[in-house]
C-alpha cells in the first residue's frame, strides 16, 4: 500500500514547517491541519477544491462498483 501525501504550493510548505504547523492523517481519512502548541485554534480539515479531487481521494463506491 503506498503511502499518500498532500500538495503544497512552495510558500504553505514552507510557512507550514516554520510557524510549527503540522499535518496528520489517520489511516484514509482526512488530512488534518494543526495548530502549534499553545495556539487556540481548532484543527482544520483539508480538502482539495480541484474537480480531479476523486483521482486522489475517491469516494466511498456504492452498487455495482463494490468488489465482491
Amino acid at each position: 500500500m503506498a503511502s499518500h501525501g498532500i500538495l503544497l504550493c512552495t510558500y504553505h510548505h514552507v510557512h507550514l514547517h516554520f510557524a510549527g504547523f503540522r499535518i496528520v492523517r489517520e489511516g484514509l481519512g482526512a488530512f488534518i491541519l494543526v495548530a502549534p502548541p499553545g495556539e487556540s485554534a481548532a484543527p482544520i480539515e483539508l480538502r482539495s477544491k480541484s474537480p480531479l479531487r476523486w483521482l486522489f481521494d475517491p469516494p466511498p463506491r456504492v452498487g455495482w462498483r463494490l468488489a465482491a
